[in-house]
Formats: C-alpha cells, sequence, structure tokens
C-alpha cells in the first residue's frame, strides 16, 4: 500500500528520487546528525558564557551558586553530579574565588557558608 503511494510522489522527481530503504534511513540519519550538530553550534555561539577548565582560571565573584541536585540516587549510590558539583564549589570557596557558597534545591534544605 505504501509502495503505491511512494512509486506516486516519486514520479515527478525521476533519477533524484532515492527509493532504497537503506538509503532513506541513511540519508535521514545524515540529516539528523547535521541537524544535531548545528543545533550544538548554534547554542555554543549564542551563550556566550566562557567554559573554564581550571579554578585559577575562573574570576572572583560575590557568590558561588550550586544548582541543587539529589545526593543519593534512587539506588543507594551516591549521585555523580551532586559530588562534581559540591567538589567544584568547595575548590572555588577555598581558593578564595567566591566569598559565600549558596546551595540550592528546596526550600526546607537551602545552606548558605559564608567566608
Amino acid at each position: 500500500m505504501i509502495g503505491k503511494y511512494f512509486r506516486y510522489l516519486c514520479q515527478p522527481f525521476g533519477r533524484l528520487c532515492i527509493r532504497s530503504p537503506f538509503a532513506m534511513i541513511l540519508l535521514n540519519l545524515c540529516g539528523l546528525g547535521l541537524f544535531i550538530f548545528l543545533c550544538d553550534w548554534w547554542v555554543s555561539r549564542a551563550g556566550g558564557f566562557p567554559l573554564f577548565d581550571s579554578v585559577e582560571q575562573i574570576p572572583a565573584n560575590e557568590i558561588a551558586l550550586v544548582l541543587g541536585t539529589a545526593p543519593v540516587l534512587a539506588s543507594g549510590l551516591p549521585n555523580r553530579y551532586f559530588v562534581s558539583r559540591m567538589n567544584a564549589a568547595a575548590a572555588l570557596f577555598h581558593a578564595g574565588k567566591a566569598k559565600v557558597a549558596a546551595t540550592m534545591g528546596t526550600m526546607s534544605r537551602w545552606r548558605c557558608v559564608k567566608r
């Protein structure tokens, strides 16, 4: 049934129409990959935020805001995102890059560390 409509759609294009399902899938995957690459490029260019590799490169600020996440996963294992965020906040705080380290999450667990 689909083949009948597919042939009807391909008639105006002649040789330009791709009839192989494998080639159609490959072409769609290439198009999707190009779309994802262009979206990633556009977001990284539009953001304008500098990315830093070390604590020394980061300019000093008044507050280091740490976005909240669960410290423990549902399986009981430690959440690696939580651990990484806390380590980064501690490194900034101890290096003197931030005078205040504020962690955000639910309002009942809001904490602020001042120097």
